[in-house]
């Protein structure tokens, strides 16, 4: 009996320790885009209010195995590519671009990767966008913050980033 009890205590200890040791995801209020361009960006609520937006009915998250997770409603974005074009990076000739790629960073430290063909050359940059709002609220005031998905995804988790803290313009060496 006291042996099933000190077994009991110490699981117990560990999975507070592990309960409490999770990496919390830090709201961001603004992200930045860097690396190989010529100047530095900051993106805010504010000056993302300034793109056009689309609306999506609903968008439902998947994981891996296609299992819903959960699924956001009435959504207000800004498509990547739009504010992506307003980025000159630093490149010799367009030939190179097709060696290039951004890194999406949540603020937990996640990381989402799209080759620069992926968002310029196919469908699949026409559905990456930034969350504005979901379900009636403003971002600014979501546990999610500055949202990205990708609605061409099959399991559409894999690259929805919560609280995009910087986005990296990086060259395939």
């Amino acid at each position: 009996m006291l042996k099933k009890f000190a077994v009991l205590i110490v699981v117990g200890m560990f999975s507070i320790n592990f309960c409490f040791s999770q990496n919390a995801i830090q709201t961001t209020k603004e992200f930045s885009i860097e690396g190989l361009i010529e100047k530095n960006v900051s993106i805010n609520f504010d000056s993302l209010k300034l793109y056009p937006t689309q609306t999506i009915d609903s968008f439902v998250i998947t994981n891996h195995l296609g299992v819903r997770k959960s699924t956001l409603k009435n959504l207000k974005v800004v498509a990547l590519k739009s504010i992506l074009n307003n980025i000159s990076i630093k490149v010799e000739s367009p030939k190179i671009l097709s060696e290039f790629y951004f890194v999406f960073v949540g603020s937990d430290g996640y990381k989402v990767v799209y080759s620069w063909n992926e968002i310029f050359n196919t469908e699949v940059g026409k559905s990456v966008f930034i969350v504005i709002e979901h379900d009636g609220k403003n971002m600014d005031v979501s546990d999610d913050s500055i949202l990205t998905i990708c609605k061409t995804d099959a399991a559409t988790g894999r690259r929805h980033v919560k609280s995009l803290s910087k986005i990296l313009i990086k060259r395939a060496e």
